[in-house]
């Protein structure tokens, strides 16, 4: 059942779109190749996002949708941020990633680890840095062992 038809649920994503129309791009390899988390498996993307500027998102349809969840907090600083985008190429300029595991650091670590200490409650001195959300669980649970 696409967007914009059928009885709408509880859910309340359900009850946000009701009305939105079910994207077409013309091109089904979306539906047949991309699973989309919470989204039925099989069905068309309901939007395609094409661009951002502040808290604004743009579908390639145009259309403008305010973004008030910051993109799963990925964004919760506004998109086009050109000092935040330098920032990032200079850093990708120096070293794109390394590891933290066995004992590696990096400059940018150690100084974000410092700035963090500068602004959070005392007594708050260790710092993980993760890129997802099962790895900052398990690290947590590490923490809580060693503390």
């Amino acid at each position: 059942m696409g967007a914009g038809t059928g009885a709408r649920g509880s859910d309340p994503w359900e009850n946000m779109m009701q009305g939105v129309e079910t994207m077409n791009t013309g091109n089904d390899w979306d539906r047949d190749h991309i699973i989309h988390p919470l989204h039925p498996v099989g069905q068309n993307p309901r939007v395609a996002m094409e661009k951002g500027h502040g808290v604004v998102l743009q579908d390639t349809e145009g259309k403008e949708y305010l973004d008030c969840r910051a993109q799963l907090a990925c964004v919760n600083l506004g998109y086009g941020r050109q000092e935040i985008i330098n920032a990032a190429v200079e850093q990708m300029n120096k070293l794109q990633y390394t590891t933290l595991f066995h004992g590696f650091t990096n400059p940018a670590a150690v100084e974000c680890a410092q700035r963090l200490s500068e602004v959070v409650p005392e007594g708050l001195a260790h710092f993980v840095f993760t890129s997802g959300g099962s790895e900052s669980i398990e690290s947590a649970f590490r923490i809580a062992r060693l503390f």
